[in-house]
């Protein structure tokens, strides 16, 4: 049997080619959303959860793989103006991963209606965080004993964000795709942030994002 180790080293490595993003709109509602009837026509496996943050209901995305032996658990979160089964990155990652022992389970984060300024990233980020916190503890009552993070755009932001204030959380390893940064003058500095993160960290950068 495998490591721990070895087997999050080896999904570190086979997510190190992933590219292509485009951003839109996405909705947080108690109702279900738009995007999660295409996300059942492509897999009707998946399974829509609904979770609650600071009052506020929010919708994710489950899909289990078709064996019985689970590797773990994978929280998929995406970038601004996206949904959990957003085309680009997201849904591959989504549908793909459960045919190596994964679960997917991909979350809504806050809306970010317009580009988002420095000076609403902390408000943000701390909506954020519930959401987050939320998903793990979903996933906790799933029986995840292996959490990996994957996450792109602003969703690695923040991301680092949450983990860099929780050293204790249950989080194996976190994936970065084309992680968002504001100016220097935000006093929000996800660098520094990433060098309070212990757990294995890989940073993907695309070739549009330099």
């Amino acid at each position: 049997m495998q490591s721990q180790s070895s087997v999050i080293i080896s999904l570190l490595c086979s997510l190190s080619l992933l590219t292509s993003f485009i951003p839109t709109p996405a909705h947080a509602s108690a109702e279900p959303p738009e995007w999660s009837q295409s996300a059942n026509r492509l897999a009707p496996d998946s399974k829509l959860e609904k979770l609650n943050a600071a009052g506020k209901t929010f919708h994710a995305l489950q899909l289990e793989p078709g064996t019985a032996d689970n590797t773990g658990h994978i929280l998929l979160l995406h970038d601004a103006r996206q949904h959990p089964d957003w085309p680009q990155v997201i849904r591959p990652l989504r549908l793909a991963l459960p045919k190596f022992g994964w679960t997917t389970f991909s979350i809504e984060l806050p809306d970010a209606e317009q580009q988002v300024s420095d000076k609403h990233y902390a408000e943000l980020l701390d909506q954020a965080t519930a959401h987050i916190l939320a998903a793990q503890g979903q996933l906790q009552d799933m029986g995840a004993r292996r959490i990996v993070i994957i996450a792109y755009g602003l969703g690695a932001r923040m991301a680092v964000d949450w983990l860099s204030k929780t050293p204790q959380s249950s989080v194996s390893a976190l994936v970065l795709i084309s992680m968002a940064d504001g100016e220097s003058n935000s006093g929000i500095d996800s660098n520094q942030d990433l060098l309070k993160i212990k757990i294995p960290v890989l940073d993907i950068y695309a070739e549009h994002d330099v």
